[in-house]
């Protein structure tokens, strides 16, 4: 019987340091989902001002519609790579990221 509340006791303490963990893993994606939304809300943002900056950018007047195209190719560019940027402060947007890239391939 003793050895019964022995075994009983083992697994309670068990159980508990396996709860402990599941918490800390809870406890870790919980912070690592609010960092991909903020991430994901400065892009949003990024994405706002490029498509603005687009719109600008077809409006102007130029007398030569290469060099207003050129300007045009050259800030998008610009845009996406502060874009890229910004992806990249968050290690798990990344991996989200991948993830579902390599889902829709």
């Amino acid at each position: 019987m003793v050895e019964i509340l022995h075994i009983k006791r083992e697994g309670n303490a068990l159980n508990k340091q396996k709860l402990s963990k599941m918490e800390r893993v809870i406890e870790t994606t919980n912070s690592e989902i609010k960092a991909l939304i903020e991430a994901l809300e400065d892009i949003q943002k990024e994405i706002i001002e490029l498509r603005d900056k687009n719109k600008r950018l077809g409006r102007t007047e130029s007398d030569d519609w290469n060099k207003k195209e050129e300007s045009s190719i050259k800030e998008i560019q610009e845009e996406i790579i502060k874009i890229e940027i910004t992806i990249g402060r968050t290690e798990i947007y990344k991996e989200i990221l991948w993830k579902k890239i390599n889902i829709t391939e």
